[in-house]
């Protein structure tokens, strides 16, 4: 009786052990996927918004683009060097938006106002 008593209870402590690595290891599987960058720039073509963008390009991620970051960006937009369209070009150039975006109006001045925004902080 004692034996099947320590049996079961090394049963149930060798399964309370593999169970949360074994889902440990798959949460870290699903992490690397979706920070995949290639995934994740192709999901958020179309998703980012106007306010998603401009945080973007004040966090340094435009740079290569050549959109300064941080106060750069500002003063940059407070002198004209750097305009709504700039920005969002750029995003589109860094697979970040689709080419449509260019086009539209409303998406262009709702940067417009993220970046004066930028300017009044």
């Amino acid at each position: 009786m004692k034996r099947f008593i320590l049996a079961g209870l090394s049963a149930v402590l060798i399964v309370a052990a593999i169970v949360p690595a074994v889902k440990a290891q798959t949460l870290v599987q699903r992490r690397l996927t979706t920070f995949n960058p290639a995934v994740t720039n192709k999901a958020s073509t179309s998703q980012l918004t106007p306010f998603d963008l401009v945080y973007l390009a004040y966090r340094g991620y435009l740079g290569v683009q050549g959109i300064p970051s941080y106060n750069s960006l500002i003063l940059s937009h407070e002198f004209g060097r750097i305009s709504a369209k700039d920005v969002v070009q750029s995003a589109v150039k860094a697979n970040r938006l689709s080419e449509e975006t260019l086009a539209d109006k409303s998406y262009l001045r709702a940067v417009e106002d993220q970046l004066t925004m930028l300017d009044k902080d």
